[in-house]
């Protein structure tokens, strides 16, 4: 017991005091938006067409039945080929894949037409005819010729086969699990926040998301033609995805030093294929700099930059669009981009050419009461076997580098 001879003052709570502690009863979680999954298609992939859940401008839902899965694409031939080493009548090209004899050329700089006499696939050499002049044929070093039809005589027999194959592509499923274990005792605790057990599960939810979500993008799979990684500390074999990432098919470097032109005009024009057309949807996965960097270039009018609603905006996604040689791509802050060098870079790809994976029923769920017969206590587990795949191969992905 204490005697006070001075007016009593209020002192900090403490565990011998009577002082009670005013405690919010709400306890606010700080995760960001976890922007990869939020694009997914919602829904089951079971029992819809060709097995893929498709919603316009979204990443497929695809169900697959094994853990290592495969899909095909077709790169079509070269229809432009570079002269290396000019000539009369003739030129050396960098490549003669999917240029044969009887095709016809127009060399972009000269507008001269050529036919192909021959094709040396040894020595990258191609004899040329002229055509619509009774002067050579003429190339230069750099001169580029775009392909046009095969031209053949009356009556032609045997003519000269061109084809090619599709390209195969494979990734594994990766199993995630985030289990939560509380004893039967802390369970039924008072505690702030309301039911302890219920929000830890919440939170062991989004803690989740958030790391599955950077796998989606970041992961890699197996070396070489290994389809496990080992682990010899913990004497296990895992199989591990490839995220999208590492699929990319482009890589530019902005060399520290992101301008408008180079999103706008180089970043379509030299990384991105030519197969991506304009009105497909473009997402760039960016962090809040690269952010704040564009929407300054948007205030001072040098990029046309707009909020974006459509199929996004139903989905709960707020976005903002930049207006570039090859149609608007939307910006999506990713907290990932805010990590490290990850700060300085970006990932462009457009949502409709990738598809969201997951084996058989084994989609991102929970299973619960894994606990042992005789432990007093309960315990919950968040599981799936899920992957991620780009149907193009990747060729619709760009890596962007040193941005600032």
């Amino acid at each position: 017991m204490a005697v006070h001879t001075t007016a009593l003052t209020q002192s900090a709570p403490t565990t011998t005091g009577t002082l009670k502690r005013d405690v919010h009863d709400t306890i606010r979680h700080l995760f960001p938006r976890n922007r990869v999954q939020s694009l997914v298609s919602p829904g089951s992939a079971s029992g819809v067409k060709d097995g893929i859940r498709r919603s316009p401008g979204l990443i497929g839902k695809r169900r697959v039945e094994s853990a290592k899965y495969e899909a095909f694409y077709y790169s079509p031939m070269a229809v432009e080929f570079m002269v290396s080493t000019g000539g009369t009548n003739q030129g050396t090209l960098s490549s003669v894949d999917g240029l044969v004899a009887t095709y016809t050329l127009i060399n972009s700089r000269t507008y001269q037409v050529y036919r192909v006499s021959a094709v040396n696939t040894s020595t990258k050499v191609v004899t040329l005819v002229r055509i619509g002049s009774t002067d050579d044929a003429t190339t230069t070093a750099g001169d580029k010729l775009l392909l046009l039809a095969s031209a053949y005589p009356e009556n032609s027999s045997s003519p000269y086969i061109l084809s090619s194959d599709p390209t195969n592509l494979y990734n594994h499923t990766q199993i995630a699990r985030y289990p939560i274990a509380i004893s039967a005792t802390a369970k039924g605790a008072p505690h702030f926040g309301g039911d302890f057990w219920k929000r830890l599960k919440n939170e062991t939810v989004s803690e989740a998301l958030r790391k599955i979500d950077n796998s989606l993008i970041f992961s890699e799979r197996a070396a070489g033609t290994n389809e496990t990684t080992t682990d010899s500390t913990l004497g296990d074999v895992v199989r591990t995805m490839r995220g999208l990432w590492n699929w990319e098919q482009y890589t530019m470097d902005m060399g520290y030093s992101m301008t408008p032109e180079k999103l706008i005009h180089d970043l379509p024009v030299d990384y991105m294929h030519d197969s991506v057309a304009y009105e497909e949807k473009k997402v760039l996965l960016i962090g809040t700099r690269s952010t704040g960097i564009i929407n300054e270039w948007a205030r001072e009018d040098l990029v046309h930059d707009q909020p974006g609603d459509g199929e996004y905006k139903i989905y709960g996604v707020n976005v903002r669009e930049v207006m570039t040689d090859i149609g608007p791509i939307m910006l999506f802050q990713h907290d990932a981009f805010n990590r490290g060098d990850f700060a300085k870079c970006g990932l462009l790809f457009c949502p409709e050419r990738v598809d969201y994976i997951h084996l058989r029923d084994r989609d991102i769920k929970p299973w619960n009461g894994i606990e042992g017969t005789s432990t007093d206590g309960y315990e919950d587990d968040l599981y799936g076997e899920i992957s991620i795949c780009p149907n193009d191969g990747g060729y619709s992905i760009t890596k962007i580098t040193n941005m600032w």
